[in-house]
């Protein structure tokens, strides 16, 4: 429905509703939600915990059973209370995002009534005040001094003269997460939801690939220097005492010298 076709008493209660069940509610899709197994997953996968996985291995291999055990239990610790508290913090911005839900003045019916912004729908009568901030697109019918701040947006930081008698449609228009800073107006929802201009800008967000900090990336620099400082060591190591021994067996593994085969063993007898 254009703005010129929308009735002065706006719609009603009856059309909002079937056209809210059509168009959905007027909110951005939510961020993907994740379950304990990606977070443990996306954990595990850390340079440092994997180091440590490593080190909790090769305790193992050593036969160091105790200290092998005990490296893997602060693992498991730690990995469990990371888990825990990134689905907490997940569920407070979830909690966070339900009872901060702005609200919006329209006209339904031919009465003016506060609803929630997400039952907004294309078509409705939306009255424009200072300090708001938009929810949806819209095109103003009527406009009194409005200046509105779409730094959002644009990165403009000066705010822009809206002007609903210009005969320009641009000057007209005003685009959801921007901010009514003077005047006020009356609106017509054009677009809700993800097919506002702020939805749009959401959407290409989203198919951008997550990029690593530098944090992350001189973590990992870090942790593979360490690993293979730690690798030519114990091949050093393991050289010098093979050397010194004179046995590859006892070099590669020290505790079969605790645990003789059953060869050594019969000759002790």
């Amino acid at each position: 429905m254009s703005a010129v076709e929308a009735p002065a008493a706006g719609l009603s209660e009856f059309e909002a509703a079937r056209r809210l069940a059509g168009t959905g509610p007027n909110r951005l899709p939510p961020p993907q939600h994740r379950t304990p197994l990606v977070v443990l997953l996306s954990i595990a996968s850390q340079p440092m915990v994997l180091l440590l996985l490593a080190c909790t291995v090769l305790y193992a291999l050593l036969g160091n059973v105790f200290d092998s055990a005990a490296l893997a239990l602060s693992v498991v610790a730690v990995s469990a209370i990371s888990v825990y508290q990134e689905l907490r913090t997940q569920r407070v911005l979830e909690a966070l995002r339900d009872l901060s839900s702005p609200r919006s003045t329209v006209v339904r019916d031919g009465v003016v009534k506060r609803i929630a912004s997400q039952d907004l729908v294309p078509g409705d009568r939306l009255i424009v005040q200072e300090g708001d901030r938009l929810a949806c697109d819209a095109q103003l019918v009527q406009s009194h001094s409005m200046r509105v701040d779409e730094s959002l947006l644009t990165g403009e930081s000066a705010p822009i003269d809206k002007d609903s008698t210009a005969g320009d449609p641009v000057a007209a228009r005003l685009q959801a997460g921007t901010l009514v800073v003077q005047g006020d107006g009356v609106a017509i929802v054009t677009e809700t939801g993800a097919r506002t201009a702020l939805g749009k800008i959401d959407r290409s967000i989203s198919d951008l690939a997550p990029r690593r900090s530098r944090l992350q990336l001189e973590l990992t620099r870090l942790v593979r220097r360490v690993a293979v400082l730690a690798l030519l060591t114990c091949v050093l190591v393991a050289l010098v005492f093979a050397w010194h021994e004179g046995s590859w067996r006892l070099a590669a593994y020290p505790g079969a010298r605790d645990h003789p085969g059953p060869a050594s063993r019969g000759l002790v007898r």
